[in-house]
Formats: C-alpha cells, structure tokens, sequence
C-alpha cells in the first residue's frame, strides 16, 4: 500500500506532528497524534511513538497549571484521560510489544496519582518482560601509558587474550572458553583456541578464525522465506532486476502474503527451518544472486548450526518480527549471538561496561 492516497496523506500528517512540535502549538500536534492513532492501515510501526508522544503531551504541555493538582477536577480529568490512553495502547493489536513496559509504567504512575486502591488498579503484569539474568565478568583497564604505547583505539581499553579490546570482544572471549560460538556486532566469529608465544600477556588465547560481514538474522530470513520474497504479487516488482519487493518494509507485506507467511512459520516452528534454508542456498550461493540482507561470505553450516541452536518457537518468533516490520526490525538486535551445538542452546546477550546503562528499549 506504499505511495497510495492513504500512505501520502497519512506520511504529510506525521510531518505535521514533527512541524506542530517544533512551533510549541501542542494542542494541534495532540489533534494530528489522535486523527493517526484513529487509523490502522499505515505506518503501523510508529504507533508506539505517536502514543507515547501523545502521552507526553498529556502530562507535561496540555494540562492546565494549577497550584494542587490532586484537588483539580481539571487536572484528575488530564489524568484520566492519560490512563484510558495507555489502556488503549496496551489494547492495541498493533502496539509493537517493546513499548509494553514503558507505556505500563505510564499506567501506573496515572492510577497512583488519582489514589486509587490497589484492588482498583489495572493489572500491568502480562504487559512485563522477564528480567534477562545479569553475569558479570572481570577484566584489566588498560592505564592511559599502556593504551598511548600500544596505540589502541578508543573502543580498545580493556586487557583481552590477545591484547587491547573491547567490553563486547571480552565477553565473547569469556564464552567461547565455556564452548560456544558467536557473532559479535555483526561479525561472525568461529573460534579456536591457540597457543600463543611465551611473550605475548596470557598463555592461552582465544583468536576469531573467520570473520563474515553482515547480519545473520537477516540472511536466514532471506534464506528461509526466499521463494515468498519473490512471489507474483501485483505492484511488488516492476523490472526484473530489483532484488526486494517494492512493499517490504510497509505493512502490506504480511498481509498480501499473510497465508504464505503464516504456512511457512508453522512449518519452522515444526523445525524445518534447515530445509528452506538448504534448499535456497544450493540453488542460489553458486550465482552469487544479489538479496535484500542476505551475505554470502557466511557458510551454510553456520546457518544450520544457529538455527537448530535457536530452535523452531524462537526463530519462527523472529522471522515473524520480520515479516511484520521489516525496515525496523532488521537493526538494533544484542551485541553477540552465542550458540553451542553441543548443548543445542543459544542466547543473546547485551554487553555494558561500568557505567553503562540499558535502554529502554533494550530493556
């Protein structure tokens, strides 16, 4: 539906949202914030932005001053007028899930400041992630000589098997001591473990013996959905050398393909990722074809390898995110993906030195 009537007018309007902010005129950006969220057909994706603008908007510029508020009947109605916002939002089919916890919290600031009893307060728990468990690893800083002497890059202060480093090469080396493999900020890292001469600061190092470019998770989308990628589908593709269909970051295309899709997730779920994976590798690595996200410096039994480790709930999950929200889902995932096929597990993890904080987006 990308550069139809609906999708221009509706693109201008969130203009208008961007031009209305910056003139301070809030009462106008609320109206257009509204008239967006009143629609459901485009630009799915930023409905949790546009909610939580409006939210703001709601607490901080629209509500009259006035010197108590808890004693306001002007101020109680802004506030209830925020709490039947986020049950709205949190209601939403097409809420993105990550803005579950910040729009609950929302929620429950709202109903806390109009003294409701707690048995009168809405139940946010199945609206809460479950807390990723924390490790810590130690490692040595360098000191500001030893980082001039080696001339380390700004990113490399840490005292790694090999030398300077950074938090995220730390952790990966951490791991791959307990067996596994990983990817590290998109890099794929297949390692082993070398002797390392007698001079050099730690006995035993662990060295990345190949390095691919590109991101996997993309890749095995491209792999596993290759045939419905490319699917006769009216308007999705004018010559024949493009190498993406014209709709795949809109939301039309799930549901110009919705039952395509859905037959496929099924089918990953039930583990047969491998085979459509399989499949389209043999018949398309040879020519070298040219894909939307897809490397071919990565070889097939990585692919294999991560998805059996991920297993077939798990990755179904992800490639539905990507078959729903393509152009905001293809970024921002963990710093290392770590699989070990011994176990037949894998896990991503975020990396945060001293100091650093999650997101709330991470989060």
């Amino acid at each position: 539906m990308k550069y139809t009537p609906g999708w221009v007018l509706t693109k201008i309007m969130a203009l208008g949202v961007l031009c209305a902010q910056k003139l301070k005129r809030y009462q106008q950006e609320a109206d257009i914030l509204r008239s967006l969220l009143a629609q459901t057909s485009f630009q799915r994706h930023k409905r949790g932005e546009w909610y939580e603008r409006l939210l703001t908007l709601l607490t901080r510029y629209l509500p009259e001053k006035k010197a108590n508020p808890a004693i306001s009947l002007t101020a109680r109605g802004h506030i209830k007028e925020r709490v039947a916002l986020c049950k709205q939002a949190l209601n939403d089919p097409h809420l993105p899930p990550v803005y579950y916890p910040g729009i609950s919290q929302r929620l429950m600031a709202a109903e806390k400041a109009l003294s409701l009893l707690p048995r009168e307060r809405t139940d946010v728990s199945k609206y809460q992630f479950r807390e990723a468990p924390t490790r810590t690893i130690h490692a040595k800083k360098l000191t500001p000589s030893e980082k001039s002497a080696l001339k380390a890059g700004r990113n490399l202060v840490w005292w790694g098997f090999s030398g300077p480093s950074s938090v995220e090469n730390i952790a990966l080396e951490h791991y791959c001591q307990l067996g596994y493999k990983g990817q590290v900020d998109s890099v794929i890292c297949l390692v082993v473990v070398q002797q390392l001469p007698s001079c050099q600061p730690r006995a035993h190092c662990l060295v990345a013996s190949m390095y691919f470019l590109d991101s996997v998770r993309s890749t095995q989308f491209a792999l596993a959905f290759w045939d419905i990628l490319f699917c006769s589908i009216p308007g999705a593709f004018e010559t024949p050398f493009q190498y993406m269909p014209m709709d795949l970051t809109t939301v039309s295309f799930y549901s110009r393909r919705k039952h395509l899709i859905d037959e496929r997730l099924d089918k990953i779920r039930n583990g047969e990722a491998h085979h459509f994976i399989e499949q389209a590798d043999e018949r398309e690595r040879a020519r070298n074809t040219y894909c939307v996200g897809l490397t071919w410096n990565i070889p097939k039994s990585a692919f294999l390898e991560i998805a059996e480790c991920i297993g077939g709930n798990a990755l179904a999950r992800i490639f539905e995110y990507f078959a729903k929200e393509y152009g905001v889902r293809n970024s921002g995932a963990p710093d290392l993906l770590l699989w070990d096929m011994g176990k037949k597990s894998a896990m991503f993890v975020e990396v945060k030195g001293p100091g650093d904080r999650l997101s709330e987006t991470q989060k």
